[in-house]
């Protein structure tokens, strides 16, 4: 199980699938492994080469396993349940810089948005084929998020100069993060309560 990294491990593995699963499907879009970066759209300026960015924008802890009970580990010895997450991230597609047709910079643009939204669908169960040991022992969900249109624009406007582009909004959970500390189990001998039996002395 993942330590303090499992959220970077997390993060790189969505934006390995999507590198991976666009490369295969390279005679659809024309679209480098390179052009896919986990960086904010606040950083990928006019000149840069990014055409789909991957950020991290949310983390919260998984209310469903939030009050797991801890793993007894031996009679003596227990270990509180990992810290479990959900992960959400907006993915924002980028126009193509290649040509001057603007119309079809802008629909290439859409295109890479479709292809990964389509590979996100199509892999909407990560299992242990498909993630790091560390991350595998338990299937990550991947979620297509229903943000309104004010929760949209909240995100969005926390970037500085970045215009708008098409974008949308994933979660990636359970991410678990392991615990370092474990704790002596104390046994209990004897209550130390004394009852009389029927007839004997007060």
């Amino acid at each position: 199980m993942a330590g303090y990294a499992a959220i970077a491990e997390a993060s790189e593995t969505l934006v390995e699938l999507l590198r991976d699963r666009t490369t295969e499907r390279g005679d659809v879009v024309a679209i480098d492994r390179s052009e896919i970066a986990l960086v904010s759209p606040d950083d990928v300026g006019a000149d840069s080469d990014v055409r789909l960015s991957v950020f991290l924008y949310d983390v919260t802890e998984n209310e469903v396993l939030k009050n797991e009970p801890a793993a007894v580990l031996d009679e003596s010895r227990t270990k509180e349940p990992p810290l479990a997450l959900d992960l959400r991230y907006l993915l924002t597609a980028f126009p193509s810089q290649s040509g001057s047709d603007e119309t079809a910079n802008t629909l290439d643009q859409q295109r890479v948005l479709g292809l990964a939204m389509q590979i996100l669908h199509e892999h909407a169960i990560l299992g242990p084929d498909e993630l790091p040991a560390s991350l595998a022992q338990t299937e990550l969900q991947v979620t297509l998020e229903d943000e309104s249109l004010q929760a949209f624009t909240d995100i969005w406007s926390s970037f500085r100069d970045s215009p708008l582009q098409p974008s949308v909004c994933y979660q990636l959970s359970p991410v678990l993060i392991e615990g370092t500390t474990e704790q002596a189990v104390e046994r209990v001998t004897s209550t130390g309560m004394e009852y009389n039996q029927p007839g004997g002395e007060e």
